[in-house]
């Protein structure tokens, strides 16, 4: 009898030991794991004295609102773009993009050289603009790999390419994978070219790393 007792709390203590290993295995998965992102990749915005996203002398006005599920949670978030005031002179059609996702966190980027619509200065693909899930000339959103990827396209100043802003999701949160003065010329759902006065380059995910890589006939330099 002694004995019973003994091997039934034996198992009950490794049902409890399974169960929770089990569940502390399921939250982990439940995590989303993002790309790594590359530094190399994201050049930062022009900031000066005056022009800075918290002086409160500066104040906008919203251009455009959008509703889709960019973090792929089932759930619907909002992306805003405004324009600044004062700014309606200077180049570029919004110069500010909030995105509120579903549980309330926001997250605001401004680019005080302004982007601009598909092709108003910007010149931007045909089959690129077909991939747009929006209904619009404002801004692309499209798959990359497993994540949403909105494109955002800056003013061009003589013969220099346009900055070119990607925004991912693959952590479950908006973040700039991209950033840096280049035209588009190609855009795949794991695989993006872009070119510059130094020749094409490819943004290619490899084993969760974000790289640009050269392209060679012979084989690909990384960016330095």
């Amino acid at each position: 009898m002694k004995i019973s007792r003994i091997l039934i709390l034996v198992l009950i203590m490794t049902s409890c030991k399974s169960n929770q290993t089990e569940n502390k295995d399921t939250a982990l998965n439940s995590e989303k794991v993002g790309f790594v992102l590359n530094s190399k990749l994201i050049d930062g915005f022009y900031r000066d004295e005056w022009l800075y996203p918290e002086n409160p002398e500066l104040t906008n006005y919203r251009v455009k609102e959008f509703i889709a599920d960019l973090n792929q949670n089932q759930k619907q978030d909002t992306l805003i773009l405004y324009k600044l005031n004062g700014f309606e002179n200077d180049p570029g059609d919004f110069h500010q993009i909030e995105i509120k996702l579903d549980n309330g966190e926001s997250w605001m980027k401004t680019n005080f050289d302004g982007w601009v619509r598909f092709d108003n200065n910007y010149p931007v693909p045909d089959f690129i603009k077909e991939q747009n899930q929006f209904n619009t000339d404002f801004l692309l959103l499209t798959d990359f790999g497993k994540t949403k990827l909105i494109g955002l396209f800056s003013w061009v100043y003589a013969s220099e390419p346009g900055l070119l802003t990607f925004i991912e999701f693959s952590n479950g949160k908006p973040r700039i994978m991209f950033n840096k003065k280049f035209d588009l010329t190609q855009l795949e759902s794991n695989k993006i070219t872009v070119e510059n006065y130094n020749g094409k380059y490819q943004i290619e995910l490899i084993d969760n790393n974000l790289e640009l890589k050269k392209q060679q006939i012979t084989g690909g330099n990384t960016l330095e």
